[in-house]
């Protein structure tokens, strides 16, 4: 199908599920459309909202991420209409002008430096006054507060009461989402930024406080000029409807989930889940924003639909965090949730800018909201509504009086000590290790997909879980010999009786459920297939496997011939590559698994989009796309040690520091991933960085002070993180 330009005019084509949704839907709850739309129309005109919806992760962070063909200049949006030109509907010198003065001031150094203590003082403030009332909104009667005094001391307006703030917030959210181009509904918004341009008019007359956003904005000089003030004045709307809106419903979303949800409060009384992994979760969940809007700029396909220069494309974001194809179980509110990185800040170039003080306000808020009353519950509705901006009018909550609770914090993953119990070989070039627990006791249980991370004198990499889940005494492994790191250590230093460290497992891939599974394997990533075969047989459920590979590096090949016509071994020494499309048969709704190299991924990807199936559930071998464009030839292994902890972790050459962070399940908030934002910056306390941000000046650089971990390396052997 093709979108064209024209149907902004007016002329849209008959969609059986985006004609369908209202703005009332989408205004209610518009979780339950999105995933229809991911299932049916993954990429669909919906006319209330003038815009064609892309709701899938993977075409969410293409759409996010291709600034040239996704271009965010949108002059004729309903925000551009209600604030006049801005930094988040443009892009190329203008975006990079009006953007680096705020940058600059909102990285996380900087915002811990110049208003952690702010933040503390005033959400330690408004809890404390809320304390011995027993009940409270925490909504209007703090998180609205905390995030309106934060935004007048960083932008430097004069202060303001919440309820004024609100209301602007609440105009200019209306004109923002005004797609229907209702005068009543615009009036309203052209009122409140009316009022904002004689406030900040004024304070400008005045004169803005030293190392305020409003003293920085007049020396920007964009296209040869200075910012006008009508430039300016749009610049500070939309960081009002941000730092109003973000972090006020962030607060509300993770507090909503801790008073409803006794999982949830479970893991925070015991120190499984702190803070910070609950506030991350909260975006994921919860998406305070729902979409980036974007504009084609040269004909593309994406999800199978052709799109023509000019057209309107929303990116959901609020769906693609709930992506059944990127998340398990991604409707449930999970504090322990491993895999953080989401789109809740948006991505590329145009990453939420805010961020770090976002999260500095909402984790600051919710620790002092547990410590205030831990055992506080739901004593209202508290729904939410919205889908441009989604968040809690009130979050009513009461709470019988009570003692401060220290919580205990114990690390999120359990590490455990092994003993090599067998050594086997799988097949020419594969090592199979059985690990029982060194103190004898039951493992806890996992489900086919999972992996755990291997502790070595070589440094520290994820294996597969490969044997019988039922099996509670001992995990199975198999390990390729690559000839480097880990793998390497493992094949030529391990021995039966000897120890080893392990945390996990955790599992990102899982086995939903499904009329029908395709399952397709190259060489070692049969190891997390092999569960995930036999728990489908075991089901009862139609299924295929195709494994491809060459002989030497196929494990497990003659155990899962046995099962006949279901499972094929296709050996590429003898028959080269397969032909997808010649050799399996799908049926609708089959979902599809993969583990293999990158080629073999991508043409399983492929296949699967020309076959109208789900998204292809994947592990891959190589790093995503993100990594490998910041990653050159040459690189070289380096460590970086945790200064909190000591430990040590090892960065591959295929690897970002980010990604050997996550692996190792430290938390470091990230947004852009390719060095533009500063939301992942971090303290180095010893040793030589190597720069590629985009975000340092050249004297920051040179003082080797901060690393962005999502793109630059080391220069030394090692480097030590404030971590």
């Amino acid at each position: 199908m093709l979108f064209a330009s024209r149907h902004l005019a007016g002329q849209e084509p008959a969609m059986s599920l985006g004609g369908s949704i209202t703005l009332e839907d989408l205004e209610t709850d518009p979780y339950p459309w999105y995933a229809r739309l991911r299932r049916g129309e993954p990429v669909c005109w919906v006319p209330v909202a003038r815009a064609v919806f892309v709701t899938r992760w993977a075409d969410v962070v293409r759409v996010i991420g291709d600034d040239r063909v996704f271009s965010a200049e949108l002059a004729g949006s309903p925000l551009s209409m209600t604030i006049g030109r801005n930094l988040l509907h443009s892009d190329g010198d203008y975006h990079a002008a009006v953007r680096a003065p705020l940058a600059a001031a909102l990285r996380p150094s900087r915002v811990r430096k110049t208003m952690a203590g702010l933040v503390g003082e005033l959400a330690g403030e408004l809890a404390g006054g809320l304390r011995k009332r027993g009940e409270a909104d925490l909504v209007g009667e703090f998180a609205e507060r905390l995030s309106v005094g934060a935004l007048c001391e960083i932008t430097g307006l004069p202060p303001l009461p919440a309820e004024t703030m609100r209301g602007w917030f609440t105009a200019i959210a209306v004109g923002a989402a005004n797609f229907d181009r209702d005068a009543g509904k615009q009036a309203v918004a052209d009122a409140a930024s009316g009022e904002i341009d004689d406030l900040v008019s004024a304070q400008l007359r005045r004169g803005a406080p030293p190392d305020s956003l409003l003293a920085a904005l007049p020396g920007v000089e964009v296209e040869g000029r200075k910012l006008t003030g009508a430039e300016i004045s749009a610049t500070v709307k939309l960081l009002i409807v941000g730092g109003m809106q973000e972090p006020r419903d962030l607060i509300g979303q993770a507090m909503y989930a801790y008073c409803t949800d006794s999982r949830v409060r479970a893991a925070v009384a015991d120190g499984s889940a702190t803070e910070a992994h609950l506030v991350e979760e909260a975006l994921r969940w919860g998406s305070p924003v729902g979409t980036a809007t974007r504009r084609v700029t040269e004909p593309v396909e994406i999800g199978g639909t052709e799109l023509a220069p000019g057209t309107v494309v929303a990116a959901v974001l609020a769906s693609a965090n709930r992506d059944e194809a990127r998340w398990v179980d991604p409707d449930r509110f999970d504090p322990l949730r491993q895999d953080l990185r989401h789109l809740a800040f948006g991505g590329g170039f145009h990453a939420c800018v805010g961020a770090p003080l976002a999260r500095l306000e909402a984790t600051t808020a919710v620790a002092a909201l547990l410590r205030m009353a831990p055992d506080m519950e739901l004593a209202g509705d508290g729904a939410a509504h919205g889908w441009e901006f989604r968040g809690r009018a009130a979050l009513p909550v009461r709470w019988p009086p009570t003692t401060l609770v220290r919580r205990q914090r114990k690390p999120v993953a359990a590490t455990r000590a092994m003993v090599v119990a067998e050594r086997t070989s799988e097949c020419a070039t594969v090592l199979g290790l059985r690990l029982v627990p060194a103190d004898g006791a039951a493992l806890p249980e996992w489900a086919p997909g999972a992996h755990i991370d291997v502790h070595t004198p070589a440094g520290v990499r994820q294996y597969s879980l490969c044997g019988d889940p039922e099996d509670a005494g001992g995990w199975r492994i198999a390990v390729l010999d690559n000839g480097k790191g880990v793998s390497a250590w493992l094949h030529a230093s391990l021995r039966v009786g000897d120890h080893l460290e392990i945390t996990g497992p955790r599992n990102h891939l899982g086995l939903g459920d499904a009329p029908a599974y395709l399952f397709v394997a190259g060489g070692i990533g049969i190891t997390p297939i092999r569960a995930m075969v036999a728990a489908a047989d075991a089901r009862g459920v139609p299924w295929q496997l195709l494994y491809v590979g060459r002989e030497s590096g196929m494990p497990f090949a003659d155990e899962l011939r046995a099962y006949g016509e279901h499972a094929r071994v296709w050996l590429t020494g003898e028959r080269g590559r397969p032909d997808l499309h010649e050799e399996l048969v799908t049926a609708d709704g089959t979902a599809v698994y993969c583990c293999g190299p990158p080629s073999l991924v991508s043409a399983v990807e492929a296949f699967a989009a020309a076959r109208g199936l789900p998204p292809v559930r994947v592990e891959r071998f190589a790093l995503p796309g993100g990594a490998e464009n910041v990653l050159r030839a040459g690189e070289r292994s380096f460590d970086v040690v945790l200064h909190e902890s000591g430990r040590r972790l090892r960065v591959g050459a295929d690897e970002t520091v980010l990604q050997a962070l996550e692996r190792a399940e430290v938390l470091v908030p990230s947004t852009c991933r390719q060095g533009t934002c500063g939301s992942c910056e971090t303290a180095v306390l010893d040793g030589e960085p190597d720069h590629r941000d985009s975000v340092l000046s050249h004297e920051e650089r040179a003082a080797g002070e901060v690393l962005m971990v999502c793109v630059s390396r080391a220069r030394t052997p090692a480097l030590v993180l404030d971590l």
